[in-house]
């Protein structure tokens, strides 16, 4: 990502109505499925949005190649900080996990297939990855593009490259499914008006802010009855097989 947006997500992470939403879904899926008490690894932590859930389920390392988000990380939160990146990290503290996160990571990363091979080896076995990845290659937009994102997910596709890595998948569901259709008007109309995605970085009004918090919040709920049909973006669990 470029400068800029790490600024953005630093300001934004606290209060900004899709991180403190997100938070709550993964929070709760979390809980489902993996124990806590364990190793926990978050490939690509950014400037820490995550790092509070996580450590939740554990001892934190977060491993983070950008000099800028890394140096937050260190200044900011009481992880180990590894400054490399997937797939080519070769610290060795960077073994032996029972839990991997890569949340919004992986659309990042050109050799993906490398960079879930990575993943799975530095898990034990029966650990578990946790991956979210921006749904559908038609949702493409200046957003995308300005988070250097490389690609964009079906579900079934996703499924298929965490099998192939040797991962057996336990739950896969698309998510931010309620605020579809207006999240959909606003990137058709960035197609046209280049710049009007930019602003989704920056918190909105506060009472809009929490009306979209608790929208995107209901998912918690529904996730646990059913799989979502379509979202903006999809999330997995999934455990290394023996």
């Amino acid at each position: 990502m470029e400068g800029d947006a790490y600024r953005d997500m630093i300001e934004a992470q606290e209060t900004h109505w899709w991180f403190r939403a997100r938070g709550k879904i993964l929070a709760r899926l979390l809980r489902r499925f993996v124990p806590a008490g364990g190793r926990v690894l978050e490939v690509g932590a950014g400037t820490g949005a995550n790092l509070p859930l996580l450590e939740g389920f554990g001892t934190v390392t977060a491993l983070e190649p950008n000099p800028f988000a890394a140096d937050h990380l260190a200044r900011r939160f009481e992880v180990e900080v590894v400054r490399e990146a997937v797939p080519a990290a070769t610290h060795p503290s960077l073994r032996g996990f029972d839990l991997i996160a890569a949340l919004d990571v992986l659309e990042h990363i050109e050799e993906e297939t490398r960079a879930l091979e990575f993943m799975v080896r530095r898990l034990r076995p029966g650990g578990w990855l946790v991956v979210t990845v921006p749904a559908f290659a038609w949702l493409w937009s200046s957003h995308d593009e300005r988070l250097r994102h490389k690609r964009r997910y079906r579900r079934p596709e996703l499924a298929a490259k965490l099998a192939r890595a040797g991962l057996a998948v336990e739950f896969q569901s698309y998510f931010n499914c309620l605020l579809f259709l207006p999240a959909l008007a606003v990137r058709l109309l960035d197609r046209h008006r280049p710049g009007v995605a930019q602003a989704g970085a920056k918190r909105p009004p506060a009472i809009l802010n929490r009306c979209l918090e608790f929208t995107f919040g209901l998912e918690a709920g529904l996730l646990e009855l059913l799989r979502l049909p379509f979202g903006l973006s999809i999330v997995a669990l999934a455990r290394k097989t023996a």
